[in-house]
C-alpha cells in the first residue's frame, strides 16, 4: 500500500514539472511574436544578419567578364543584359557576361514598340541600322514566275527569297511552293539519289540520280584531322598527292600579352595566330579571346562604322559606338554626273 502511494506521488510530481516547462515555453514564444525578435541578455554574442544571396553587400567585388563564382567558372548563358546603347550581352542568371564574343545588336519588333529591345528590354533610340524582328508566315509562300518567299504578317516584308526549283520527274512545278514555272538553264532541278552511295576518283566524289542518271553533288574530297588519309564523306582512301582540305574540330584560344592563336582539341595543331583585336567600346580587352592586356600602338581597334554622312561640301563616316570620324573628304564628281558625289552619292553643287 505504501509503495503504491509513493509511486502515485512521484508521478504527480513529474506531471507538475512537465506542465511548468510547457508554460514557460509558450510564454517565450508569445514574447518573440510580440516584439519580432529575441533581445539577447547582456554579455551574450549576437549573430550578424544573414546577407541576401541575390543582393550583394555594397563592398562586394563584382565578378569580371567571363568568370562567375556562382556558376563555378564560365557563365552559363540564360538571358541578355544591356551592354550599351547599341548592344546587349549574353549573361548568366547572376548577370555576369560570358565575354565580348557574345554581344549582339539590340532588336525591335516591327509594327510595335520600337523604343525597347525585345531581347534585353533596354530603352533605345532606333535608327536605320537597328535590327527588326518580323512575324514571318512560314506555313505558306508568296511567288511570281521566278521566285518564292515568305512574308511578314505585320508589315509584308519578304524573307528568304529563292528561285523556284523542281524535280527531274516534274520539272515545271516548283517542289517547294507548287507554283507552275518555266525552268531555264539556271533552274535548280532536284534528283533522287542515295545520300550514302558515292562514286569517286582520286580527287572528287559524287552521287548519281536513280531516275535520270545525272551526276549531282560533285565536290572535292576532304578529311578530318584525326584521319587525314580518308575522305570524311565518301571514305575513299586519299593519296598524299591529292592534298585534300583537312577539317579541324573544336578549338581553344591560347594567348600571351600581344597575340592569340587557336589550338585544335583533337590533334593539337596551332592555327591562325594573330595580334589581339579590340573594340573601341572596351580598349583593354581582346574581342576574340577576351584576354585583358595593355594596349599598344600596333593593336588593331575595331569600330562599328555606318554609312557615309554629309553636308553641302564634305562627307565622312562615323563609328556608331564611340563617335570616331574617318574617311572625311570633299565631295567630288565625274564628268558623267556633275551633281552627285562619286564617293558618298550626296547631291551637291560643284564649285568649278
Amino acid at each position: 500500500m505504501k509503495k503504491r502511494v509513493f509511486l502515485l506521488t512521484l508521478l504527480a510530481l513529474l506531471l507538475a514539472a512537465l506542465f511548468v516547462g510547457l508554460t514557460h515555453a509558450e510564454d517565450a514564444t508569445d514574447a518573440v511574436n510580440e516584439v519580432g525578435t529575441v533581445t539577447p541578455s547582456e554579455g551574450e554574442m549576437q549573430a550578424p544578419p544573414v546577407q541576401d544571396a541575390e543582393t550583394p553587400a555594397e563592398d562586394t567585388v563584382q565578378p569580371q567578364i567571363g568568370y562567375c563564382p556562382e556558376c563555378g567558372g564560365t557563365p552559363i548563358i540564360s538571358k541578355y543584359v544591356p551592354y550599351n546603347e547599341t548592344y546587349h550581352a549574353a549573361a548568366c542568371r547572376h548577370g555576369v557576361m560570358k565575354g565580348l564574343h557574345w554581344i549582339y545588336e539590340h532588336e525591335v519588333a516591327c509594327g510595335g514598340d520600337n523604343t525597347h529591345c525585345i531581347d534585353c528590354g533596354a530603352q533605345i533610340a532606333p535608327d536605320e541600322y537597328t535590327e527588326v524582328e518580323h512575324d514571318y508566315d512560314f506555313s505558306s509562300y508568296k511567288s511570281d514566275s521566278i521566285n518564292h518567299w515568305h512574308e511578314c504578317r505585320v508589315c509584308g516584308k519578304a524573307y528568304y527569297i529563292n528561285k523556284h526549283s523542281s524535280s527531274c520527274k516534274d520539272p515545271t512545278h516548283c517542289a517547294d511552293c507548287g507554283a507552275t514555272f518555266v525552268p531555264d538553264e539556271s533552274a535548280k532541278i532536284g534528283h533522287d539519289f542515295d545520300d550514302y552511295s558515292y562514286e569517286s576518283d582520286g580527287t572528287y566524289h559524287w552521287n548519281i540520280c536513280k531516275k535520270c542518271g545525272a551526276i549531282v553533288n560533285r565536290s572535292k574530297h576532304f578529311a578530318y584531322c584525326t584521319d587525314p588519309t580518308h575522305c570524311a564523306l565518301c571514305e575513299a582512301e586519299l593519296a598524299q598527292s591529292a592534298n585534300p582540305t583537312v577539317m579541324h574540330g573544336e578549338i581553344d584560344y591560347k594567348y600571351n600579352e600581344t597575340e592569340h592563336w587557336e589550338v585544335c582539341r583533337d590533334c593539337g595543331e596551332i592555327r591562325n595566330p594573330e595580334k589581339h583585336n579590340i573594340r573601341c567600346v572596351d580598349p583593354t580587352r581582346c574581342a576574340v579571346c577576351s584576354a585583358v592586356f595593355s594596349q599598344e600602338e600596333n593593336t588593331y581597334i575595331t569600330h562599328n562604322y555606318g554609312n557615309y554622312q554629309s553636308n553641302d561640301t564634305e562627307h565622312w563616316i562615323t563609328c556608331r559606338d564611340c563617335g570616331k570620324v574617318t574617311n572625311k573628304g570633299t565631295h567630288s564628281a565625274n564628268c558623267t554626273d556633275r551633281t552627285h558625289c562619286d564617293v558618298c552619292g550626296a547631291e551637291f553643287t560643284p564649285t568649278d
